[in-house]
C-alpha cells in the first residue's frame, strides 16, 4: 500500500507540473504587445501602440517601413490563417489533414490557381520599381521576418507543419481562393439542370431562377448520365462546406447617403461583409500614419493592401457582386481514346499536366489534369476529376469555365489603388482593374461625392444559351463570349436619390442588358431601401441602427399568403395558438419573438414535403439554402397549380398545395411540442438562433472546447440587414453559420469616431484575451471606435511594441 500511495503521489506532481508547464508554455505563445525587435530591413524606427481591443496603430517614416511593421504584427496574429488560405489556393490541405481533403485539393489544382499565381507574379513582380510592388514585398518581408523571429503558433505544432517564407505567389493563392468562394454556381447550376432534364421545363420555370426581367429592388444604374453529374457535383459543393479550414464569402450589405440627404451634411458610409463565421475573425484591422498617408483598414490574411477601408477623406467597402462568373460544359468523349473529345466537328486532344499531392499518412496520390477548350475536367468515368461517382457506365466528362483563370489577376495593383486613390475618378481607375470575383465596390469622399460600381470583367453568351443549366461543350453553340469593355458595367454616381445601396440584389440593365448572375433575395435591399427613404435627413445612428435591423418584409408578405391558405384547415386548441403566432407575426427577429420559430420550422417542413421526393436527400439540402430557391418561396406558394406540390413517390394519386400544406404544418406543430414544449412564451428565437464561431482544430471533439469561442444567442435570421443565416431544415434549431464579418459606419463629418465591430477578435490565438473579445459587443448589437487620433490613441494605449532599426542606429 505504501509503495502504492508514493505512485499515485508522484503521479500527481507530474501531472501538476505538466500542467504548470503547458499552461506557461501556452501563456509563452501570447502575442507580444509591448518590447521591441531590431531589424536591418528598416531604414527608420516605427511605433506601433496597441489600443484596447489590439489593433495596431503603426507610425512610420515612410510606407515600406509601415508595411513591414503591418506585415509582422498580421503574422503575429494569424500566421495559422494566413498558412490555411495559401493552402487552400494551392490545393495543398491533404498534407496536414489527411485523405479526408484529397478531393478538394484535386479542385482546386485542376482550376489552376497555383498556375495563374506563378503567371501572375511573373508578369507583375518581374520588377519593385512600382509602389505596389513594394509594399506587397515590405509586407511579404514583415511576415518572414516573424516566422523567423517569433514563436511557433500552437496548431503548428499540433498539426505539425513547417514553417516556411511567405512569397508573392502566396499573395495571389489567397486571392485566388476568394475569388472562387465567390462562386454560387457549384451550388445552383447541377441542381436546375437536374431539375431541367430529369422532371422537364415545368418544374424548372415554377423556380425563381438567379435573374428576371420581374420588377423588384434592383441597384439603381445611371447611364441519367446527367443525374449522376449532378448528385457528383453537388457532393464536391457540401464536402467544400464541410471540410474547408477557411470560410466562405455568402453576402454583403453596404449603404452611402450623400450629404444633402446626412444630417451633418456630409457623406454617411456603411459596410458589413457576411462570410461564413468562424475563429479566428476574417478581417484583421490595422491604422496606418505615415507622411502621405492616413489608413485605417480591414486586412485579410496574408494579403497586403486592405480590401474595406477609409482614409481621412474617402472610404470603399464591398459586396458580392453575385454575377455568373463560373460555367460546367459537358464534354463529348471519344470512346477508343479516353484523352480525346469531340468540338466544333473533330476529335481534339485534351492537354494535360500532372499533380503530385502529398497526403499525410500514406503515399503521394498522382493526379493527371486534363484540359478542354473549355477548361479543367473536374468529373469524369476514369476519376481524373476531383469529383468522383459511383457509376462505372458514366462516360460524359464535365469542365469547367472560369473568369478567374481567363488572364493574370490584377488583384494587388487594383487593392494598392485602393487605397492609395485621392479622387473619385483614380478610385474608378481602381475598380476597372479587378477582373474577378464580381465585386459592388461602394465609395464617399469627404468632397461629397457617393459611387458604385460593378467591378469584373462581364461578358455576354450567344442569345439562347441558359447558364443555369450544364452547357454543351460539343459544338461550339455556347463557347461565343463577348467580353464587355468597363464602360458598359453597371454603375452609379452621385445620384439624384441622394443614396446608393446593394445588398446582392440584382443591378438594373444597361442597354436593355440585365447581366446574368445568382442574385439574392429582395428582402435586405427593400428593407435597406424602405429605411433609407423613412427620413428626409439622416445621421450615423440611423446607419447604426439599420445595420441591426432584422425585420423581413417580404418574409411577411410570403407569411400572409401561407396563412391565407391555412387558415380553413381543422386545427385543435394548440394548433390554433401555433397558426395565431405566425399569423401575428410582424417579420422581426429579435431574441424573444416567437413568430420565426414558428415561420422556419413551417418553412422547412413545406419545402422538404414539397420538392425532396423530386431531387433527393441530397440535393434538395444543397439547394434549398441557396439563392435560387429562396428566390422561389413565394412564386411557388402563389402557384397552386405547380407540379412541385404532387409526391411522386405516391402513384396512386395527385397532391395539391392545399393538403401539403396541412400536412407540413400538423408536422410543423408536432416538432414545435416535441422540441420546445408546449409553453409558448418559452419558444425564443434566440434559446434556437445561435452563434458559435467555430476554429478547424475544434470539429475534432473535445478540443471544440478549447478552440471554439462561446456560444450566444443572437438576433437576425436569413436575408435580414443584419443577416445572420442558418440552414433551413427540420432539426428545430437553426445555428448561424455566416453573417457579418464586420459592421463599419463613419460620419466624414467625424471621421476619427467611426466605429466597426468583428464578431470575434484581432487574435487567432485561442489563448489570448483578443481571441474572441469583441463578440458580445457584436451580439448585443453595439460597435467599438475605429480611433485615427495620436493623442487619444497613446493616452488609452498602454501597449508599445518599437521596431528598431539597425540602420538608424
Amino acid at each position: 500500500m505504501k509503495a502504492l500511495k508514493w505512485i499515485l503521489i508522484v503521479l500527481f506532481f507530474l501531472i501538476l507540473l505538466s500542467g504548470i508547464g503547458v499552461l506557461f508554455w501556452l501563456h509563452y505563445l501570447l502575442p507580444d504587445y509591448n518590447g521591441k525587435i531590431n531589424s536591418n530591413l528598416l531604414s527608420k524606427d516605427v511605433d506601433v501602440y496597441y489600443d484596447n481591443y489590439a489593433i495596431p496603430h503603426i507610425y512610420a517614416q515612410n510606407e515600406n517601413d509601415a508595411w513591414f511593421a503591418l506585415g509582422y504584427v498580421h503574422a503575429q496574429e494569424r500566421l495559422f490563417q494566413m498558412e490555411m488560405l495559401r493552402r487552400v489556393g494551392a490545393g495543398r490541405l491533404s498534407e496536414i489533414f489527411g485523405a479526408d481533403l484529397i478531393n478538394i485539393d484535386k479542385l482546386f489544382r485542376a482550376l489552376d490557381i497555383s498556375g495563374i499565381a506563378h503567371r501572375s507574379a511573373e508578369k507583375y513582380f518581374s520588377g519593385s520599381d512600382s509602389a505596389y510592388q513594394q509594399l506587397t514585398l515590405s509586407y511579404l518581408k514583415g511576415i518572414n521576418s516573424y516566422i523567423d523571429k517569433g514563436k511557433t503558433p500552437v496548431e503548428f505544432t499540433l498539426l505539425g507543419i513547417p514553417k516556411t517564407k511567405f512569397t508573392v505567389e502566396d499573395v495571389y493563392l489567397i486571392s485566388g481562393y476568394m475569388g472562387f468562394s465567390f462562386t454560387e454556381a457549384l451550388r445552383s447550376d447541377p441542381v436546375t439542370d437536374f431539375i431541367a432534364t430529369h422532371w422537364g421545363l415545368p418544374y424548372y420555370n415554377d423556380l425563381a431562377h438567379h435573374y428576371t426581367s420581374d420588377l423588384g429592388a434592383r441597384i439603381p444604374v445611371s447611364n441519367q448520365r446527367d443525374t449522376i453529374i449532378h448528385s457528383a457535383i453537388v457532393a464536391m459543393s457540401k464536402l467544400l462546406k464541410e471540410k474547408l479550414p477557411v470560410s466562405i464569402w455568402s453576402g454583403s450589405n453596404s449603404w452611402v447617403v450623400a450629404p444633402w440627404r446626412s444630417s451633418s451634411g456630409k457623406v454617411l458610409f456603411e459596410n458589413d461583409t457576411h462570410i461564413g463565421h468562424a475563429s479566428p475573425s476574417v478581417w484583421y484591422e490595422a491604422h496606418i500614419e505615415c507622411p502621405g498617408l492616413s489608413l485605417y483598414g480591414n486586412f485579410l490574411a496574408g494579403f497586403p493592401f486592405p480590401l474595406i477601408g477609409h482614409t481621412q477623406e474617402r472610404a470603399w467597402g464591398m459586396t458580392m457582386l453575385e454575377n455568373d462568373d463560373f460555367n460546367f460544359y459537358k464534354e463529348k468523349p471519344n470512346p477508343a481514346n479516353e484523352n480525346q473529345y469531340w468540338h466544333n466537328g473533330e476529335w481534339k486532344d485534351y492537354t494535360q499536366r500532372q499533380e503530385i499531392i502529398k497526403v499525410k499518412g500514406q503515399q503521394d496520390v498522382v493526379y493527371t489534369v486534363k484540359n478542354s477548350v473549355h477548361g479543367p475536367v473536374i468529373f469524369d468515368n476514369q476519376l481524373h476529376g476531383p469529383v468522383k461517382q459511383m457509376d462505372s457506365t458514366l462516360t460524359v466528362p464535365v469542365t469547367a469555365w472560369w473568369v478567374y483563370s481567363q488572364q493574370e489577376a490584377r488583384t494587388v495593383q487594383a487593392a494598392y489603388r485602393l487605397c492609395h486613390s485621392h479622387n473619385l475618378n483614380e478610385m474608378a481607375e481602381a475598380a476597372a482593374m479587378i477582373d474577378a470575383p464580381g465585386i459592388n465596390l461602394m465609395y464617399g469622399d469627404k468632397e461629397g461625392n457617393i459611387a458604385w460600381w460593378a467591378t469584373g470583367r462581364l461578358y455576354k453568351l450567344p442569345e439562347g444559351t441558359d447558364e443555369r443549366l450544364l452547357l454543351d461543350g460539343s459544338n461550339g453553340k455556347d463557347d461565343s463570349i463577348t467580353w464587355l469593355p468597363f464602360s458598359e458595367n453597371p454603375k452609379c454616381v452621385n445620384p439624384v436619390t441622394g443614396f446608393i445601396y446593394t445588398a446582392n440584389n440584382q443591378p438594373d440593365s444597361v442597354n436593355g442588358f440585365l447581366l446574368p448572375g445568382y442574385y439574392a433575395p429582395n428582402d435586405r435591399a427593400e428593407r435597406i431601401l424602405q429605411l433609407l427613404q423613412r427620413k428626409p435627413l439622416l445621421n450615423i445612428d440611423d446607419m447604426r441602427l439599420m445595420a441591426l435591423d432584422d425585420t423581413s418584409i417580404l418574409k411577411v408578405e410570403l407569411k400572409n399568403v401561407i396563412c391565407n391558405i391555412l387558415e380553413p384547415v381543422r386545427k385543435d386548441s394548440f394548433e390554433t395558438s401555433v397558426f395565431n403566432i405566425l399569423k401575428n407575426w410582424k417579420g422581426s427577429h429579435s431574441l424573444d419573438d416567437n413568430g420565426p420559430v414558428v415561420f422556419y420550422n413551417f418553412l422547412a417542413e413545406l419545402f422538404q414535403n414539397t420538392m425532396e421526393d423530386e431531387l433527393g436527400y441530397e440535393r434538395y439540402h444543397e439547394f434549398i439554402n441557396g439563392h435560387t430557391m429562396k428566390n422561389s418561396y413565394l412564386r411557388l406558394c402563389l402557384n397552386d397549380s405547380s407540379l412541385w406540390w404532387d409526391n411522386v413517390l405516391t402513384r396512386d394519386r395527385r397532391e395539391t398545395r392545399s393538403e401539403i400544406m396541412e400536412k407540413s404544418f400538423h408536422s410543423c406543430v408536432q416538432l414545435i411540442k416535441n422540441k420546445y414544449g408546449s409553453d409558448a412564451a418559452k419558444w425564443h428565437w434566440g434559446n434556437v438562433h445561435t452563434l458559435q464561431c467555430a476554429h478547424i482544430l475544434g470539429r475534432q471533439k473535445p478540443l471544440d472546447k478549447i478552440f471554439y469561442a462561446p456560444k450566444v444567442a443572437i438576433a437576425g435570421g436569413n436575408e435580414t440587414i443584419n443577416s445572420q443565416g442558418f440552414a433551413l431544415d427540420t432539426t428545430g434549431f437553426f445555428p448561424v453559420i455566416y453573417g457579418p464579418a464586420m459592421r463599419v459606419t463613419l460620419d466624414f463629418a467625424d471621421i476619427g469616431n467611426a466605429t466597426s465591430v468583428l464578431p470575434g477578435g484581432q487574435s487567432g490565438y485561442f489563448y489570448s484575451p483578443h481571441y474572441h473579445d469583441q463578440l458580445k459587443l457584436y451580439a448585443a448589437g453595439k460597435y467599438r471606435p475605429m480611433l485615427m487620433n495620436r493623442k487619444e490613441i497613446e493616452r488609452l494605449s498602454k501597449k508599445h511594441f518599437l521596431f528598431k532599426s539597425q540602420k538608424s542606429e
